[in-house]
């Protein structure tokens, strides 16, 4: 894996979801994987997957974690980065 390529696209995946105000990403708060498919330009193949869950209770903070792997080592280490984001639509230092 090209872990430059990697976290550019990792970075770019998880600026949609913060670009997302906080009533969007409560519907969203499910705890459950949202997974896709990545083909770069030099036809290399990541999956992302993108968990938007709740911190500790319902309607409070909701983290949102990406991982992205490319199927072969790097699967059982995968890259990942994250952000919180309050009820006042603010971001919590990660």
């Amino acid at each position: 894996m090209d872990n430059s390529e990697a976290i550019e696209i990792l970075s770019e995946e998880l600026d949609k979801y913060r670009g997302k105000a906080y009533s969007e990403l409560k519907t969203l708060a499910t705890g459950q994987p949202i997974g896709k498919e990545v083909r770069t330009y030099n036809d290399a193949d990541y999956n992302v997957e993108v968990v938007v869950d709740w911190v500790d209770q319902p309607d409070g903070n909701i983290k949102v974690l990406a991982f992205i792997e490319d199927g072969e080592m790097r699967s059982f280490f995968p890259l990942s980065k994250q952000f919180i984001k309050t009820p006042e639509d603010t971001f919590l230092e990660d």
